[in-house]
């Protein structure tokens, strides 16, 4: 049974990766640390410029950051979950999520998450294309 949870559990993460998108933050985080460093060495503008658009890129990476933060503890909370609850009941024990069973559930859940994933494309994705 505690194993059946560390799968769902796992399978709960990736389906709230997939619908967070987390990688386009992480995308919109990288073009700004590029774009800072082309600004930075723009010879064209001046020092007043120069400080009001970076003082703009500041602005939208620490947005940026903090909602990255954001979505990697939403990313992560079925475990945190579970592991808060581990205390309080007996029927699973948070240190079975290191050990080599707990880690093997992990893989199995994800597994079982492309299973799942490739399944419901090869059903529900033919009906998007006929209608």
């Amino acid at each position: 049974m505690e194993y059946a949870i560390i799968a769902g559990t796992t399978l709960l993460s990736c389906l709230l990766f997939e619908r967070i998108h987390i990688i386009g933050v992480t995308n919109k985080l990288i073009a700004s640390y590029r774009q800072q460093f082309s600004l930075m060495q723009n010879k064209d503008l001046g020092d007043e410029e120069k400080q009001q658009l970076l003082l703009a890129q500041v602005k939208l990476q620490l947005g940026q950051l903090l909602k990255l933060i954001l979505l990697l503890v939403v990313f992560v909370s079925p475990f945190i979950v579970y592991t808060l609850a581990a205390p309080y009941t007996e029927l699973f024990s948070a240190s079975t999520l290191y050990r080599w069973e707990g880690i093997l559930a992990t893989f199995v859940g994800v597994g079982l998450y492309f299973i799942l994933k490739r399944m419901y494309v090869k059903l529900f994705g033919q009906r998007k294309g006929a209608a």
